[in-house]
């Protein structure tokens, strides 16, 4: 199976460069075309806005209907991350 457009632009988001975040969270945006995808946006936007509680919920939500999705067991993982021992990229100074 190959990742979606959005799955692979929210990936990017993810861990890329912060000042890009924005204009790749709008094109995930603009190309999520199915439930899961525009699920996956959300989780990314909230994460980006340190709404680890809605990224959080919104994670485990996803999961409970796709739960192959890699993405959103990583955000729920790095979310129960303690802040000492943070993961690439999610890492907030």
């Amino acid at each position: 199976m190959t990742r979606s457009d959005t799955e692979t632009l929210i990936c990017q988001l993810i861990s890329g460069d912060p000042t890009e975040a924005a204009q790749t969270l709008e094109q995930a945006t603009e190309r999520a075309g199915t439930t899961r995808e525009r699920q996956l946006v959300a989780i990314a936007a909230a994460h980006l806005a340190d709404d680890d509680d809605r990224a959080d919920f919104l994670a485990r939500e996803h999961l409970a209907d796709y739960p192959d999705s890699g993405f959103a067991v990583w955000i729920t993982a790095a979310l129960r991350t303690a802040p000492t021992t943070s993961i690439h990229p999610f890492e907030r100074n």
